[in-house]
């Protein structure tokens, strides 16, 4: 079943959440993701911040532009990215793990 997780109810996937971040594994993730989000909001904050300065200073060229958008790219990815893994750990810790316990 490949999207087992996807298929449950909400309540099992609150139940599912929980005992899976209490693993090793489920722990290891948790901290990976939140050093992700807090590196990509500090990357957000400094696009804003070097594209203000730009913009007060009318010193704005196309190279700033270039590494702006580049790194707010960078920044969406490394906030968006995070669900998705998430989802795919869950959905396996539910086919490996969870059924049998359920069982």
């Amino acid at each position: 079943m490949k999207n087992n997780y996807q298929r449950m109810s909400k309540e099992e996937k609150i139940n599912l959440k929980k005992e899976f971040y209490q693993t090793e594994k489920g722990k290891s993730l948790k901290n990976r993701f939140l050093r992700l989000r807090i590196i990509s909001i500090v990357g957000i904050i400094f696009v804003i911040l070097t594209f203000a300065y730009g913009i007060f200073q009318n010193n704005l060229m196309w190279y700033d532009y270039f590494i702006n958008i580049s790194l707010s790219i960078a920044c969406i990815i490394f906030i968006l990215a995070p669900i998705k893994i998430e989802t795919n750990a869950l959905n396996w810790y539910s086919i490996k793990e969870y059924k049998k316990k359920n069982k």
